[in-house]
């Protein structure tokens, strides 16, 4: 079925493109992170204790949970169709040494969008069942909810306003909104 074809390679793309913009929002957030504590402190004396209380000062990544193993049997099957080529044993040259640890963690991770677009890049057929499904749509909105909360942070905001007069305003707010967290601390 041509459709089940198209409908797998379009959630590996999404996939593929939320993680990088995720990856692209931490690392403007890492980035601008100098520069928007030189512009508060400019403006705050105690800019240690302000940045104590701010949920700003650190990049904003998904937290590890106790891993259990929730693989499907399709997943274990993906996951040694891959070893099938990417496997030290099998693989002497190490060409896809890398792939192999990547897979190997994707597996061990529970994390079956990186095994699909693992097969992906090496032309491997899979099947995403039902349950399976579930899972990925899962982890797509746990993505999307991760950058919905990195692009609302005040930092990022801070690199995405090129108006210094705007930039003031939201300095500002920062600082007006960490006081009150600290008044009511």
């Amino acid at each position: 079925m041509k459709h089940n074809e198209i409908k797998k390679k379009s959630l590996v793309s999404k996939y593929k493109f939320l993680k990088s913009d995720l990856e692209w929002r931490n690392i403007i957030v890492e980035e601008t992170r100098d520069s928007f504590i030189n512009e508060v402190s400019k403006k705050v004396e105690d800019m240690i204790g302000l940045m104590e209380t701010s949920n700003e000062s650190k990049v904003h990544k998904k937290e590890d949970a106790p891993i259990q193993n929730l693989n499907s049997k399709n997943v274990k099957k993906t996951y040694r169709d891959i070893c099938k080529i990417t496997h030290p044993d099998i693989d002497t040259e190490g060409i896809h040494e890398d792939t192999f640890k990547l897979a190997s963690l994707a597996y061990n991770s529970n994390n079956p969008m990186q095994l699909f677009e693992i097969c992906d890049n090496l032309n491997i057929k899979y099947l995403i069942t039902d349950e399976d499904l579930e899972r990925v749509n899962a982890e797509l909105e746990d993505i999307e909810s991760q950058i919905k909360n990195i692009s609302g942070t005040f930092i990022f905001k801070f690199n995405e306003i090129q108006d210094e007069k705007e930039k003031e305003k939201l300095i500002d707010l920062f600082i007006l909104t960490q006081k009150l967290k600290n008044e009511r601390s």
